[in-house]
């Protein structure tokens, strides 16, 4: 089913309801009969009658003396005092209404309502003989009523509460409450039409299914055709969205596959680096097993430039190794708490023996602290064994190479700095990526740049997962430091 169509349901689904509606309405309010003399007697009337009952129970007993008033013992003391005379307090239960009396003095007499505490009213504050001045809440209306004795003479004020929903009664009111439920079904109908309007208007479902194809193009790899749209709307904002989606797709497919290329010139590029010194060695051992090495010499010599292309083979392999572990997230790293100079010291002769056989000058620490630290030793020798590595591409014969290690708040920071050619500022964003090797430039003695392009990454995962972190700065030409932190324990 197309958006369009199930749209189009739904609407006359939704004007069926609200046409049920209205006719529902329109015949109940054809089935109340509406009170033949509602347009001609006043309200006041009816409060009249509702009060009526009680008024002439309460004049009849004012007539037959029984509150006494025409005596100053009488007007001292009321002889109703706080007893409401049962007859009157039943005849305004029936009515549901109140009844307050006083005497024209304001001196309350009795009050049916439980709430009011006066003894007195202030009869030019509380006395409405109109429902328009008698309202006293939403709920109630307040009118006076004079109470005459048998002379004739205003003997008292009677204080009637009526509430709203006696005097105007449900069945007036309610007329006009479906009147209003039969506007709002029609404004609903003509508002739900005029939406329906516009959408076929503006063509909704068209832009929508235009949309979905353009999905189904990214599901089977298609990210080249764009997703446009004409209009600046809620439409053109998914659209914009949704082309956003599919260059962030495209560069995540573009990086995935640069990535897999640059793992098979790893590979490549290993296998054929590894081809070079294996080829050396068999060549020189096959030297030494002919015969041809004319003294013991020329065969220790022999033994020791087979020993180093051994040792760059083992770097090699320990890389591809360490690559594979880092893919498959299993680098194992192992930190212990240890004397930071019982693991250092070692690291730092093989380094020193390293960079002096190379023909450079190494600068080691005066003294290295001895704080507790969490460390794994080997990983850390892997860490400074490449950073070495990485110096020594970088200078020539003369240059100097320096490690130094002092205690900073919660860490120990080793730091490697070189004299050589430095970084350059195109290459730094790139340095701890994986297979980047700088091929753009050169090294030291103007060759290319050596190595898997794995070395920097693989101290960073190290360094990471030791809880600290690895940074460097450099000046292209003048050389580079790298410095990375230890936790302490």
């Amino acid at each position: 089913m197309s958006l369009h169509s199930s749209l189009r349901r739904r609407t006359l689904a939704i004007l069926a309801l609200l046409s049920a509606a209205a006719l529902l309405g329109l015949l109940l309010a054809l089935r109340i009969p509406a009170p033949a003399d509602a347009a001609e007697r006043p309200v006041i009337n009816r409060a009249r009658l509702l009060t009526g009952p009680a008024l002439y129970e309460l004049e009849r007993l004012e007539q037959t003396g029984a509150p006494g008033r025409t005596d100053a013992e009488a007007d001292a003391q009321p002889k109703f005092g706080a007893d409401i005379p049962a007859g009157l307090l039943r005849l305004c239960r029936e009515a549901g209404i109140e009844l307050l009396y006083a005497r024209t003095d304001g001196t309350v007499v009795f009050d049916t309502s439980p709430d009011r505490r006066e003894q007195r009213l202030d009869l030019k504050r509380e006395l409405h003989y109109d429902l328009y001045d008698a309202r006293t809440s939403p709920q109630t209306y307040t009118i006076a009523f004079p109470v005459a004795s048998d002379s004739g003479a205003q003997s008292g004020i009677a204080l009637f509460t009526l509430q709203t929903s006696a005097l105007f009664p449900a069945a007036s009111r309610l007329p006009p409450l479906l009147l209003a439920l039969l506007i709002a079904c029609l404004f609903a109908a003509a508002a739900l039409l005029i939406s329906n309007l516009r959408t076929s208007r503006l063509r909704v479902a068209e832009p929508l299914e235009h949309l979905r194809s353009r999905a189904e193009l990214l599901l089977r790899g298609d990210y080249s055709r764009r997703a446009e749209y004409g209009r600046a709307d809620e439409v053109g904002s998914l659209y914009a969205v949704f082309d956003q989606l599919r260059l962030e797709i495209r560069e995540l497919r573009l990086g995935q596959e640069r990535q897999e290329q640059a793992r098979k010139e790893l590979i490549s590029n290993i296998s054929h680096d590894l081809k070079t010194p294996l080829a050396t060695v068999k060549a020189y051992i096959e030297a030494v097993h002919s015969g041809i090495c004319p003294d013991m010499d020329r065969v220790k010599e022999y033994m020791e430039i087979a020993r180093l292309h051994t040792d760059k083979m083992r770097q090699l392999i320990d890389d591809l190794l360490l690559h594979a572990l880092n893919g498959l997230g299993r680098i194992s790293v192992e930190p212990r708490e240890c004397y930071s100079r019982d693991v250092l010291n070692p690291i730092l002769r093989s380094a020193a023996h390293r960079v002096e056989s190379s023909g450079r000058i190494f600068e080691g620490p005066a003294e290295i602290p001895n704080p507790l630290i969490t460390a794994d030793a080997v990983r850390l020798e892997q860490v400074v064994s490449n950073l070495l590595s990485n110096a020594l591409k970088h200078t020539r014969t003369g240059d100097r190479i320096g490690l130094s290690v002092e205690e900073i708040p919660g860490a120990l920071r080793i730091s490697l700095t070189d004299s050589g050619s430095g970084i350059r500022p195109e290459d730094m964003p790139f340095v701890f990526e994986r297979y980047f090797r700088g091929e753009d430039g050169a090294n030291a003695s103007g060759g290319p740049v050596e190595g898997s392009g794995l070395g920097l990454s693989i101290c960073k995962q190290i360094v990471e997962d030791h809880g600290g972190a690895i940074s460097f700065r450099s000046l292209h030409g003048q050389g580079t430091e790298f410095r990375f932190t230890v936790p302490l324990a």
